[in-house]
């Protein structure tokens, strides 16, 4: 399948404009709380940018969506053979709420895991998978 990367982006976009408007907040609000500027966050609903995943998921936890509800249809039929639904991520993903008023932990548990994947076994770990 092949994907229109412009179209993904202004259809993701879209998408994320109308979960913070549901949520009642503003752009501003959002961009802080996933550690963006308005600027970059603006980008991102207007289309401009395509999210990164690091974002995404903090989006699913802060305005209550799945994953899926971000994405377009004709995507979404590939994430049924995602990693995303290994039972370890979605259990790693399910401590964020935890972690968020943890604010020391979530900051050492981010390290570690940049760390992890910045190393030679993180690195090798992706290979074999």
């Amino acid at each position: 399948m092949e994907i229109n990367i412009e179209k993904l982006k202004a259809e993701v976009g879209e998408k994320l404009r109308l979960a913070r408007e549901e949520a009642n907040m503003s752009q501003e609000e959002l961009a802080g709380m996933i550690g963006l500027s308005k600027v970059g966050y603006g980008a991102l609903e207007r289309g401009k940018n395509l999210i990164g995943l690091q974002y995404l998921i903090m989006l699913t936890y802060i305005l209550k969506k799945p994953i899926i509800a971000f994405l377009p249809d004709y995507v979404t039929g590939a994430i049924h053979n995602s990693p995303m639904l290994d039972p370890r991520f979605q259990e790693l993903a399910s401590f964020w709420p935890q972690l968020q008023q943890q604010e020391n932990d979530c900051d050492h548990i981010l390290h570690f895991a940049r760390r992890l994947a910045a190393s030679p076994l993180g690195s090798k770990r992706k290979r074999e998978t």
